[in-house]
């Protein structure tokens, strides 16, 4: 499976189901929002590096914007921060700091995607995050 993010190895866990309610805590967690049952998660392999967290998430193979997705970013002490794409599908986490940090991108009726980011102001990267969602079943 690939997709516009340049290459990537994806390892695909199948475990079935969709999203209970998909809202995020109004404060700050200690983990990502949880799929009750559990839905497909796709881990993608090789990290993001960029400057400043903020992309757009798409609907696989479609290519159209998702709107409403919920875009999570967990830091090393497991707290969470969260940013829910607009109608373009974009989404932006403000004042992040330089770091790794582990993100999960989930939305009713799609598959959740998780990863890694790496936050650097050495980092340059032109245009936003690509994050494509497969259709869930």
């Amino acid at each position: 499976m690939r997709t516009r993010l340049g290459t990537l190895c994806l390892l695909t866990l199948v475990l079935g189901g969709g999203l209970r309610g998909q809202q995020p805590a109004a404060s700050t967690g200690s983990d990502f929002i949880t799929e009750d049952p559990p839905i497909t998660t796709i881990l993608i392999a090789m990290p993001f590096k960029v400057k400043a967290v903020r992309g757009t998430v798409v609907v696989q193979v479609v290519n159209e914007p998702l709107s409403d997705a919920i875009f999570q970013l967990r830091d090393r002490p497991g707290h969470v921060r969260f940013a829910t794409t607009n109608d373009k599908g974009e989404f932006t986490l403000p004042d992040v700091p330089p770091g790794t940090y582990d993100f999960k991108v989930t939305k009713n009726g799609f598959h959740s995607v998780m990863g890694k980011v790496i936050v650097s102001r050495w980092y340059f990267r032109k245009g936003k995050t690509r994050i494509s969602l497969p259709i869930g079943t």
